[in-house]
């Protein structure tokens, strides 16, 4: 197998129902450089191992399957981790210079995608990602929409700035240069951190600059079975996405505390909202205080607890009207 100059991470669960679009945009790239494609499928119950065959049989000289099955390491990592333990494992597994992400209900809808990334890197030493625009697919109504990026143009700008105008950063169109170091420190900041491509451009931010083009190479699907489907989301999800930024906060301190520190109320708000559709009444009374006002909030008066229960109830209204 050829040393490849670009790594495509293909991260795979019971994708069987949009994988090919995956593979057919991968192959359809003009790329003049050698790539691999390096799959790994997190034990899916779907036909999506075979449809993984099919194009390995194709093209036996890019694409590899990481093992799994047979794999005692991963699995007993596998069984006390998330979806992220397999999200680093390719990761760790791609030997090219350059690293695109690319999830398998994802494609690429634009066949110079790579070598745009790739041009624009080898260009520009000091950027460590290259990120574009993207289409919104949503699955269900096909209707297409796009993110309102802040500059419609191509540029660049240190991490510090990307943070200060943050924006969304697509994973499908993500293209980075393979310098990190995989030492148990970054497995175990990244492997708790529950949002894999956040968590990664806070990484990625510590070593380069971040470039953006303005061209939408790739089509984002959004439906329910993903992390950004409506009801796939539960509370115990969006907990995990609050305490992201802590355990990122914890890896980088003091570089991004005024990043990560800052109060999220749009995610605070849907997280109590899911607590009292699940249910849990007694959980949201007691988390929402802590979401609005912080950790060492305590409840003086009882009315206190009677503000908290009619707050409570306009969450509720609120969310289905």
């Amino acid at each position: 197998m050829t040393q490849p100059e670009i790594s495509i991470r293909l991260m795979v669960y019971n994708h069987g129902k949009y994988l090919e679009d995956a593979f057919e945009g991968i192959f359809s790239q003009k790329v003049n450089v050698p790539y691999e494609v390096v799959v790994g499928n997190d034990f899916s119950n779907d036909n999506s191992a075979s449809i993984i065959t099919k194009y390995q049989k194709k093209y036996p000289d890019i694409v590899r399957v990481l093992e799994r099955e047979g794999n005692q390491e991963y699995i007993s990592k596998r069984k006390k981790g998330s979806h992220l333990v397999n999200f680093y494992d390719i990761l760790k597994n791609c030997r090219g210079k350059y690293v695109a992400i690319l999830d398998g209900d994802d494609f690429w809808c634009d066949e110079s995608k790579l070598q745009k990334q790739y041009d624009f890197l080898e260009q520009n030493k000091n950027v460590s990602l290259c990120y574009t625009g993207v289409k919104i697919l949503n699955d269900e109504t096909n209707e297409i929409t796009y993110y309102d990026f802040v500059n419609k143009s191509n540029y660049i700008q240190d991490f510090n700035s990307y943070l200060r105008n943050y924006e969304p950063t697509p994973s499908a169109t993500m293209f980075f240069r393979n310098n990190l170091t995989y030492n148990n420190s970054f497995e175990k900041t990244f492997c708790s951190a529950f949002l894999g491509d956040y968590a990664l451009r806070f990484f990625l931010g510590n070593i380069g600059d971040f470039g953006f083009l303005s061209e939408n190479t790739a089509v984002y699907r959004k439906h329910d079975a993903g992390l950004s489907g409506v009801t796939a989301i539960k509370s115990i999800d969006i907990e995990r996405r609050l305490n992201c930024n802590k355990t990122l906060y914890n890896h980088f301190k003091p570089e991004y505390k005024w990043f990560l520190k800052r109060p999220n109320p749009k995610l605070q708000e849907q997280y109590i909202y899911a607590l009292l559709l699940e249910k849990k009444f007694l959980k949201a009374l007691i988390k929402f205080p802590h979401t609005l006002y912080g950790d060492n909030y305590k409840p003086r008066k009882l009315k206190d607890l009677i503000v908290l229960v009619k707050s409570c109830l306009k969450i509720i209204i609120h969310n289905q009207t």
